[in-house]
């Protein structure tokens, strides 16, 4: 019931002709805000946890230079076991603070996503070459498109929460690259669509000053 309902919101959205601001997409661009604020906490924390392991990786290492030759290998043996979980810790951070960049480039492309289909839904509807029911269409189009911004941003957070999950590395580092390539056919698709109406549009244009109209309705 609750897709029924989400799906004839999002069509009467994109077939409204008011100018007022698209509730979804505002939805939309908050979640993924959110999102960007939580990743940037995320990798600030593990930037400082990293700083505080290099500043112990320090210390150790002018501690090993005070010491004299001969008793370096019997406190290395004794110490070995300690700080084999620090040199571990140390790497786990260093790996997750690049995970969390990549998390947040992709929130940032679905932003553009978001962006992207604000512009051209406000252009296509100034635009005379189209009739009713081919707005209609489009609208479902970006419907459509919305949809699966919807689920991308659903995904993304999956991968915040990965490191709560077990999890191997090699499986959200896949997690990762599957995110990554719906969000980048998503945008593809969103791209493909809005060149072909303005195609479109231009194919029906009478004259050239009917097409300078267009080039300036879609900033071409």
């Amino acid at each position: 019931m609750k897709k029924v309902v989400c799906a004839v919101w999002l069509f009467f959205l994109c077939t409204s002709t008011t100018n007022a601001q698209d509730p979804v997409t505002e939805i939309i661009r908050r979640g993924i805000v959110k999102v960007i604020k939580a990743v940037d906490l995320k990798i600030q924390r593990m930037q400082n946890e990293t700083l505080w392991f290099q500043n112990a990786q320090k210390a150790l290492e002018n501690t090993l230079s005070k010491t004299r030759l001969e008793e370096i290998a019997g406190w290395v043996s004794k110490q070995r076991d300690l700080y084999q979980d620090y040199y571990e810790q140390l790497w786990r951070v260093k790996a997750a603070v690049s995970f969390y960049a990549q998390v947040r480039e992709l929130a940032q492309r679905q932003m553009q996503i978001v962006q992207a289909y604000k512009t051209a839904w406000s252009r296509v509807r100034k635009d005379k070459h189209f009739t009713t029911q081919e707005l209609v269409y489009i609208g479902n189009t970006y419907t459509g498109i919305l949809k699966q911004s919807l689920h991308n941003i659903e995904q993304v957070h999956k991968l915040i929460q990965s490191f709560a999950l077990v999890m191997t590395d090699g499986q959200r580092m896949e997690l990762v690259g599957k995110v990554a390539d719906d969000i980048n056919r998503n945008y593809a698709d969103l791209k493909a669509f809005n060149a072909r109406n303005i195609q479109v549009s231009i194919g029906r244009a009478k004259d050239e000053q009917d097409i300078a109209v267009v080039r300036k309705i879609y900033g071409l």
